[in-house]
């Protein structure tokens, strides 16, 4: 209680500054433990009852123990999920691996990716069948590269009507 008794200080501000960041991630830690808890099926009711009793009592040393003992089984309970909800999406959305290869075309045939990367690419869906554009990153390139393309389209018409409503003015 020493930091206290000087009032309002810069350290006081910084203790309680720290103090705050640790009860935020205490707080995330505790909400990923409990989702990780109660979404695993390999595991019975009365063992997640006493994670439970454990994390409520000792929280702290709890989720640490947990991180500890089950921290590569998380990661790969995450990377399942993550899959499910990327093929539900593809399900909901209807993926298709020929409308990506139509898609593909056009892009070739608008000139934004070469030959070889049209190769890459479609081998790619045809062997995996996750498709080309699956990240945040490849959406992004390829929302960039139809941007780029429509630029360029676009610039095009707007110089040649340019050029040509300036010179049909002075015949």
């Amino acid at each position: 209680m020493f930091f206290f008794q000087e009032g309002f200080t810069y350290r006081n501000f910084l203790m309680d500054v720290l103090g705050i960041f640790f009860f935020v991630v205490w707080f995330w830690l505790l909400i990923v433990v409990f989702s990780d808890l109660f979404r695993r099926h390999d595991i019975s009711g009365w063992i997640k009852a006493i994670w439970v009793i454990a994390l409520i009592f000792f929280s702290y040393l709890a989720i640490l123990a947990y991180l500890i003992f089950q921290g590569r089984g998380m990661a790969e309970r995450n990377v399942q999920q993550a899959q499910q909800a990327r093929d539900e999406l593809r399900r909901v959305v209807g993926f298709s691996v020929a409308d990506e290869i139509q898609k593909l075309d056009g892009l070739k045939k608008a000139g934004s990716i070469s030959d070889a990367e049209f190769a890459r690419l479609r081998a790619r869906l045809v062997s995996d069948g996750r498709g080309p554009f699956t990240g945040p990153r490849q959406l992004f390139c390829r929302f960039a590269r139809w941007i780029v393309t429509t630029t360029r389209q676009n610039g095009r018409q707007c110089k040649k009507q340019w050029t040509s409503a300036n010179f049909a003015g002075s015949e």
